[in-house]
């Protein structure tokens, strides 16, 4: 387990403030946030590449705040992967074994073990420089992962990658992360990937913690307007909790559009609703189980490849994702009247 007690550190104009943060034993942990937050900098202070301000970080119960990074027992691949460019491979691969001076039998046995774990028997030989994005990738986890470190560190480790491979390898780390029981703790800025490969998610954003929890929860109820911003809920109003009828609430936003909820919030609130929740219908006939059916007219539509955003004028903007087969079927077109209809345990309020 990882425990990080009030971290903090000052680099002039960027700082993180009190930073804590618990990790389980074995959990894949995701340090979700923008460019500029701050993601870095506490991936290299848990590392132990910078010196801390306050506070402390402790690995099973123990302190390491003070160790150097080689007696730490975590294996660290940095964004660019930093391959030794005057080793081949199989050189890089035995450096960190080399290094902890690891017996010829030892080294033999855990580099047969990371080539077939890796599948780089064919590129023992080559040059680093000749290798691809991928294949780097490959080869930097092998040599993170090559003295058995108890947590591995992942810098935004896929964002040189195009997407293809990318969301290949995703699959290749979430099998990876769990067949070795490490603890993994991976800092990016794309909330998709983060979906994917966590067990939890933290949320950074400058320089202090603004939300840890589990995929789930973090996607569909953000805690605050950032949050809800950073992972595109498109859909966020400012509201006024208005009554409550059993167990809805109704919720009055701008423009006398008032929208139907479930909260235990008085007062003025933040509304966010995701456009995947959103549903458009043309069908007047049809039943809905649900106090939020609201009349428009189609103001914008975005194709965005095997899905459709489409932005209905209401009163105010709404945006709606739909498959492409579902706005075929609809036979959408800027000005066309439509309804849009959500659940009312849909409506995140905070």
């Amino acid at each position: 387990m990882v425990e990080i007690k009030d971290l903090s550190i000052n680099l002039g104009d960027f700082s993180l403030s009190d930073v804590n943060l618990t990790i389980g034993e074995g959990e894949y942990f995701v340090v979700l946030g923008p460019t500029g937050a701050g993601k870095t900098v506490l991936l290299e202070c848990i590392a132990g590449l910078r010196r801390l301000k306050r506070g402390g970080i402790w690995v099973n119960g123990n302190n390491v705040t003070g160790l150097p990074p080689e007696a730490r027992n975590m294996g660290y691949v940095p964004q660019d992967y930093v391959l030794f460019p005057y080793l081949d491979v199989a050189q890089n691969l035995a450096f960190g074994l080399k290094q902890r001076r690891y017996s010829k039998n030892e080294m033999s046995e855990r580099m047969k073990n990371l080539v077939d774990l890796f599948d780089l028997s064919h590129l023992l030989n080559r040059d680093t420089l000749t290798l691809s994005g991928g294949e780097k990738q490959r080869i930097a986890l092998a040599r993170a992962l090559s003295t058995e470190p108890r947590i591995l560190l992942l810098d935004e480790p896929l964002t040189a990658l195009d997407p293809g491979l990318k969301h290949k390898l995703w699959w290749e780390l979430k099998k990876l992360q769990r067949s070795l029981r490490v603890t993994l703790i991976h800092v990016t800025h794309d909330f998709e990937e983060a979906l994917v490969l966590a067990d939890r998610i933290a949320v950074l954003n400058n320089g202090e913690i603004v939300q840890v929890d589990i995929p789930e929860k973090v996607f569909r109820k953000p805690r605050s307007r950032f949050v809800a911003e950073f992972l595109e809920v498109e859909n966020i109003y400012k509201g006024r909790i208005m009554e409550r009828e059993g167990r809805f609430t109704r919720i009055a936003l701008e423009n006398e559009i008032d929208i139907w909820g479930i909260t235990e919030v008085d007062n003025e609130v933040f509304v966010s609703i995701r456009p995947e929740d959103i549903t458009l219908t043309k069908d007047k006939s049809a039943r809905y189980q649900t106090k939020n059916m609201l009349r428009g007219e189609v103001s914008a539509i975005l194709n965005r490849g095997i899905l459709v955003q489409v932005i209905i004028d209401v009163g105010l903007p709404f945006v709606s994702l739909i498959t492409r087969q579902t706005y075929l079927d609809l036979g959408l077109n800027i000005g066309a009247p439509v309804d849009i209809l959500f659940d009312e345990e849909n409506v995140h309020i905070f």
